[in-house]
């Protein structure tokens, strides 16, 4: 926790203070937050908000950026691209904030960039993790890591450390994540699907055809999954 203040304090810092010399009157350099603040992803939003907000206080206390402060205004995307448009049409016009940090999940993220990197308006993704996220233009900027690294992290984790010849990827399809649902289609002959809900199903994908759905390894949640001995996988 005290590893991810510090760098959105960082960062906080380091986009403010890029901007304090353009700000024109008043001493505040308003900054855009976009967070789920409710809904199904809500539990995310609140950690970064609360991250941000951390940053902006700690700094203020030290005097702030150039002897202007900070103020966080944040709004509630929900984890929905529209609302994520919505939030930042608002910020930047009505708040009038030319840096925004969010959203957290990258479809809604994607939502805004082309948007935000037209306007010039500099934007901070704090955990985005789509690859193309960034392909927007240069005022657009994450700080976590691409999904094709920690793949390749992962994979070599599993092997190196956990000693695993097998691997099984399982995953939430609900409406608002219709990209996860097209790749997983055509995952071929080794994905079995099971439903679980009206809305929402579990994927396994497994390396190879097998002959049937019957010979598929029992699903695991996550977490279970972690403590689950590599050689029953």
């Amino acid at each position: 926790m005290k590893k991810n203040v510090s760098a959105i304090l960082i960062l906080v810092g380091a986009v403010a203070f890029s901007l304090a010399s353009c700000a024109k009157g008043g001493n505040t350099i308003k900054i855009g937050g976009i967070y789920p603040l409710s809904g199904n992803v809500a539990v995310y939003g609140v950690e970064a908000k609360n991250g941000v907000q951390m940053a902006v206080e700690e700094i203020n206390a030290a005097g702030g950026i150039d002897g202007k402060m900070l103020e966080l205004v944040a709004e509630d995307d929900e984890g929905n691209p529209e609302k994520t448009i919505n939030a930042y049409k608002k910020l930047t016009t009505k708040d009038r904030a030319k840096i925004i940090i969010g959203s957290l999940t990258s479809g809604c993220t994607q939502a805004f960039t082309s948007l935000a990197q037209a306007q010039k308006v500099l934007v901070v993704a704090p955990a985005a993790t789509m690859a193309s996220i960034t392909d927007a233009g240069n005022f657009i900027f994450r700080v976590c890591f691409i999904d094709p690294f920690q793949g390749k992290v992962g994979a070599k984790f599993a092997s190196a450390d956990l000693g695993a010849k097998r691997a099984a990827s399982a995953a939430q399809l609900a409406s608002r994540d219709a990209g996860a649902t097209s790749r997983l289609g055509a995952a071929g002959p080794g994905a079995v699907r099971r439903k679980t809900s009206r809305s929402a199903s579990t994927w396994i994908v497994l390396p190879r055809p097998m002959s049937s759905a019957r010979h598929a390894p029992r699903p695991r949640l996550a977490s279970r999954w972690s403590q689950a001995s590599p050689a029953r996988w």
